[in-house]
């Protein structure tokens, strides 16, 4: 346990100087009051600026978008005059009267509808044909840029243009007559602007104005910086009197938007004041766009502010002269209780894991040592629960360690739901947890402990949510009793864990208690995996091989390699008795490299020998198949072994596939592409469906030796094979037959036309010389 710290009060002096302390405290509050009520002020000058900047630039983004759909609608007023083709062959017949007459109506309609003021009929050459507006004014050439724009294009042109004193928006668009398309002269409509300042006025409530330089000169940004407004013409405002009196006191050097506090001052009033260079159809900066904002409002509120903030500051400095000898006081108290907690922190998290907050190993072999010493004096039972989850890695792997991070902790929320308050949950590491049930006895023991047991792994089943994604997992129990399976935490807890990886052979997401023979299954599987690491390396591994025969005609057309284990002191070790522990401990990986290796050089040193080539089936496991070298270790063998991919078989179970469907078919897709063959091993034992392998690019499907067992006489066994072979013939899948055994199953599976068998009732897998000799042996019966 920890030492409790040392009082800091007790080793700190008294204060002698608190009095001067106290006066340069007063001192310091004082400068820092005034000078954050400066600050302060400054800060909502610096608004006011913001504002009258951020409103002038909303004025400027509307004035452009009422242009846009004023100009849409002139477009769309001369699309609609294209359509008139009474209009277009009067037009084209240079006819101006009659031009007049028959759009006469027209134009007052689009004058009292749109805010259009001119309108003009002009030829092809240029010449203005009719002035709507002014119909005594004609046969001169028009020069515009909006013209100029449509001529050169010949698409619609828009925008704005200085004019007789006046701003106005223009679109000048090409017209053609009747379906030969001709082409007779172009129609342009335009409006005035100024109404869009009164409505700019009305949507911001600030007052605008435009102004251009003397003469209507085309100007540049510098140029406008370098003078005064008295140097630029008013042509527009919302406020003639407002503008005559503010524009003359703008300054320009500081920019186009007012800013460092420069705001205009008439009779108690300040104004803000915004300016942006404003751009005719051509481009260029032909004048200003100027916005008026009134701020007085504003900028009484930040003078008010000021005062405030003054005073404010003022009684918070006196509050805290009071208040200061009662906080230093507590500051050392608070000090001592922070390092108290401090102390609680670090005593909690050297028992606790960090990431489930639940006991770590440390602090329950102290609980459990207690429990024993209780369970001692009182005569009393309880019992451990060691639980593994299965599939964890695998949620590691495919969903990143955060995710695995995140799915211990609902682990670890779940597991306190279903146990008792006097129950005592650990993580011990990794994804294994333990759990305490203590002041249990006698049956009521065994009866509560599975009763917990089962409501974990229900818990347990239920599905996470992670990453957004649903995440389905189990786990695998192991159970042990005081004092029946030890009488120590040490004893108990191998005992439990021993139960445990039984509970995970047996099929996992089970429950299993610990018994003597449970003990020697595990003494001998552990025996076994010490040894499993040390026989690639001492050449204990051999192959053997069984042939794949033609359904009718019993030639050989393949064969699958099997790996057999020559074990020192166990002898032949059958591939059920180590494969899986292979698997759990990864060993599996290199295991699978060699047996790859040497099925594919066996293979090519047969047709050395004079043998034909033929079709050789290895097995990969599902980690293997979920090795992210798979794909580079299969071309290395290939290549050094020179076989060619097609006559290498992949088989996988149908647990793989199923299991992540996506990532299987993406590995199948990328070992077909290879060239390999691929073969659904075990097909009917898994929860797969034709429907769903049709995804699959697979070449074969083996169906598995328990349908084969039994027929015909098995009537059920039967019809489930009938129906593979149909369903596969009809996917174009080939189909194989393991475990055929007597002459009865191959009548019936020649009746039914499978195409292809392998069992015992043709040959046993055997050593690489003997199935050699098997093949010259077949070679000669079929001569």
């Amino acid at each position: 346990m920890f030492v409790r710290p040392f009082k800091l009060s007790r080793r700190v002096k008294a204060l002698t100087t608190r009095t001067r302390l106290e006066l340069f405290l007063f001192t310091l509050m004082i400068s820092v009051g005034i000078a954050s009520s400066l600050i302060f002020f400054k800060h909502h000058i610096e608004h006011v600026n913001t504002e009258v900047s951020d409103t002038h630039k909303t004025t400027v983004k509307l004035f452009r978008q009422f242009l846009e759909a004023d100009a849409v609608g002139l477009a769309r007023a001369i699309t609609a005059l294209s359509g008139n083709q009474t209009l277009l062959e009067k037009m084209q017949s240079g006819q101006r009267d009659a031009i007049y007459t028959e759009f006469e109506d027209d134009f007052e309609r689009l004058k009292n509808q749109t805010k259009i003021t001119h309108a003009y009929f002009i030829g092809p050459n240029g010449d203005v044909i009719l002035r709507a507006h002014k119909p005594d004014q004609f046969g001169d050439r028009l020069s515009r840029t909006t013209y100029l724009k449509s001529a050169r294009t010949q698409k619609l042109a828009c925008g704005i243009e200085m004019g007789m004193n006046f701003y106005s928006l223009r679109c000048v668009q090409p017209v053609y007559l009747g379906e030969s398309q001709e082409f007779i002269g172009y129609i342009e409509l335009a409006e005035e602007i100024d109404h869009i300042f009164h409505e700019l006025k009305e949507a911001t409530g600030n007052d605008l104005a435009i102004l251009l330089v003397d003469d209507f000169i085309t100007f540049s940004e510098a140029d406008i910086q370098g003078q005064a407004f008295s140097h630029y013409q008013l042509i527009y405002s919302t406020d003639s009197s407002l503008m005559e009196t503010l524009l003359p006191k703008v300054d320009l050097d500081a920019g186009f938007i007012s800013t460092a506090n420069n705001f205009i001052t008439d009779k108690e009033e300040k104004y803000g004041i915004g300016v942006s260079p404003f751009e005719d159809i051509t481009g260029q900066i032909s004048g200003v766009l100027v916005s008026v904002e009134n701020i007085t409002r504003l900028y009484k509120s930040a003078i008010n502010e000021l005062w405030i903030n003054v005073v404010g500051a003022l009684l918070i400095i006196l509050l805290t002269i009071i208040l200061f000898s009662i906080a230093i006081k507590r500051a050392f108290k608070a000090m001592e209780e922070a390092l108290d907690e401090r102390t609680r922190q670090i005593e909690f998290m050297a028992l606790h894991d960090e990431l489930t907050q639940l006991p770590n190993r440390a602090m329950f072999c102290k609980m459990v040592q207690h429990q024993i010493n209780e369970a001692k004096r009182y005569d009393r039972q309880f019992s451990l629960l060691f639980m593994d989850l299965d599939g964890f890695k695998a949620v590691n792997d495919n969903l990143g360690h955060d995710a695995g991070d995140e799915l211990l902790r609902q682990v670890a929320e779940r597991l306190n739901l279903s146990i008792r308050d006097s129950d005592v949950a650990s993580r011990i590491g990794g994804d294994e947890f333990i759990v305490l049930l203590p002041e249990v006895s006698g049956e009521e023991e065994h009866k509560h402990v599975d009763v917990v047991a089962g409501r974990i792994l229900n818990a347990i089943a239920d599905p996470f949510m992670l990453k957004d994604q649903v995440i389905h997992i189990t786990a695998s129990i192991g159970i042990s009793c005081y004092p029946e399976h030890g009488d120590n935490e040490d004893e108990l807890t191998k005992h439990a864990d021993a139960a445990m990886y039984a509970a995970k052979e047996s099929g996992k997401n089970g429950i299993q208690r610990y018994s003597a023979e449970l003990h020697k299954q595990s003494f001998e599987r552990r025996a076994l995996e010490a040894d499993l690491k040390n026989a690639l390396h001492n050449h204990e591994f051999e192959m053997f091989y069984q042939a794949k025969l033609d359904s009718q005609s019993i030639e050989i057309i393949g064969m699958e390699a099997l790996i057999r284990w020559h074990h020192p002191n166990l002898g032949l070790v059958e591939p059920a008795d180590f494969i899986s522990i292979a698997e759990d401990t990864g060993l599996i990986i290199p295991i699978g490299k060699w047996v790859l290796e040497t099925a594919c050089r066996q293979n090519m040193q047969w047709q050395e020998n004079g043998n034909t080539l033929l079709p050789i089936a290895v097995n990969l496991s599902p980690k293997q198949f979920n090795d992210e070298h798979l794909l580079e270790d299969i071309l290395r063998i290939l290549s050094e072994t020179e076989m060619p991919a097609q006559f290498l078989v992949i088989e996988i179970t149908e647990r793989v596939v199923v299991e992540d469907a996506v990532k299987a078919n993406k590995v199948l897709r990328a070992l077909k592409e290879l060239g390999v063959g691929l073969a659904i091993d075990d097909l009917g034992v898994g929860y797969s469906s034709f429907s769903s392998l049709e995804i699959f690019p697979v070449d074969s499907v083996k169906i598995d030796r328990s349908f084969i067992h039994g027929l015909p006489e098995n009537q059920s066994n039967s019809a489930i094979t009938e129906a593979i072979i149909n369903m596969a013939d009809r996917l174009g899948l080939n189909v194989i037959a393991e475990g055929v055994e007597t002459i009865e199953q191959l009548e019936f599976l020649r009746k039914y036309q499978c195409p292809q068998l392998q069992g015992f009732y043709f040959n046993k897998p055997m050593p690489a010389d003997e199935f050699e000799k098997y093949l010259n042996n077949s070679k000669q019966s079929l001569a």
